[in-house]
């Protein structure tokens, strides 16, 4: 079922707890956008990702992208 809102799945290729094809399927299913970072383990504060830059600058699009389609 899609979601009421836009949405952005960000997914590691090597998540123990969830698989790239289920973070697939979610997106698609939600029709949520999707972001395949590679092999980063579970994406959390214990995953070793420090300040994760890279996340904060995938959140920054995204919510430029909401600005620019209003």
């Amino acid at each position: 079922m899609p979601l009421p809102f836009p949405a952005l799945l960000v997914a590691s290729t090597d998540d123990p707890y969830g698989s790239l094809a289920y973070a697939r399927q979610r997106a698609g299913e939600w029709r949520a956008g999707l972001v395949e970072i590679g092999a980063c383990g579970h994406i959390n504060g214990a995953s070793g990702l420090g300040g994760w830059r890279e996340g904060r600058n995938l959140f920054d699009a995204f919510r430029a992208g909401l600005r620019d389609a209003v």
